[in-house]
C-alpha cells in the first residue's frame, strides 16, 4: 500500500480519461449507428488505450527523473518516493497489458497501436525537447489513438474508405491546433511560475 500513491502520481491517473475519449471518439465516428456497435470489437480498446497512455506517463517520468530532481519538481521518482526499478516494473506491466489487449483487435487496429507506441517512445526520448517537434509528436500520439478506435470499429485505419470520412478528418485535424494551444499555455504558465519570487 505505501507504493500505491506514488504509482498513481507517476501515472497521473486522472488524465487517463482523455485517452479513452480519443479512442472511443474514433470508434464512434466509424460506426453508422447504435446497430453497428459490437462489444467484442470495442472492449479491448478500454484496456489498450489507457495502458498505452499510462505507459507513456511512466516512461516520461523515468526519462526525466534526473531533470526533475535538479529542477525540484514534485515527481515521485525525483523525490525518492518510488524507485526506478518499481517504475520500470509498472511500465513493463502496462506495456504487457496493452499487448494482450491488442491481440484481440483486428490487424488494422493492431497496426495503429504499434504506430501509437512508436510515437509515444519517440516523443519521450527525442521530440519533447523542443516545441517544434513536441507538439506534432504529441498530436500524432493522439491522432493514432483515435485511429486505433476507428480501425477497431471499421476494420481499416484508412478513414478515406469510410462513409464518415469527413467526420474522422475533422476529428484528426482538431488535434494539432488543440495541442499547440495547450502546449503554449503550459509553457507560459511554467515561465510565469519560474519568475515568481520564493515566498
Amino acid at each position: 500500500m505505501p507504493l500505491l500513491l506514488p504509482i498513481l502520481r507517476l501515472l497521473r491517473l486522472p488524465l487517463v480519461w482523455t485517452a479513452l475519449a480519443d479512442v472511443l471518439a474514433g470508434a464512434a465516428v466509424a460506426l453508422s449507428g447504435p446497430a453497428d456497435f459490437s462489444w467484442s470489437r470495442l472492449w479491448p480498446l478500454l484496456i489498450l488505450s489507457p495502458a498505452l497512455y499510462l505507459f507513456g506517463m511512466a516512461l516520461n517520468d523515468l526519462l526525466d527523473a534526473d531533470d526533475d530532481r535538479q529542477a525540484g519538481r514534485d515527481r515521485p521518482i525525483a523525490r525518492g518516493e518510488l524507485s526506478r526499478l518499481n517504475a520500470v516494473s509498472v511500465a513493463a506491466f502496462l506495456l504487457g497489458l496493452a499487448c494482450i489487449a491488442a491481440a484481440f483487435l483486428p490487424a488494422a487496429a493492431r497496426d495503429m497501436a504499434q504506430a501509437t507506441l512508436a510515437f509515444i517512445i519517440l516523443y519521450n526520448t527525442l521530440a519533447k525537447r523542443a516545441t517544434l517537434t513536441a507538439v506534432p509528436f504529441m498530436a500524432a500520439c493522439r491522432a493514432a489513438n483515435i485511429l486505433i478506435g476507428f480501425a477497431a470499429a471499421f476494420g481499416s485505419w484508412n478513414f478515406r474508405l469510410s462513409p464518415h470520412a469527413h467526420l474522422c478528418l475533422a476529428l484528426l485535424l482538431a488535434v494539432l491546433p488543440a495541442f499547440f494551444l495547450t502546449s503554449r499555455l503550459l509553457r507560459a504558465a511554467r515561465r510565469a511560475a519560474a519568475c515568481q519570487p520564493p515566498q
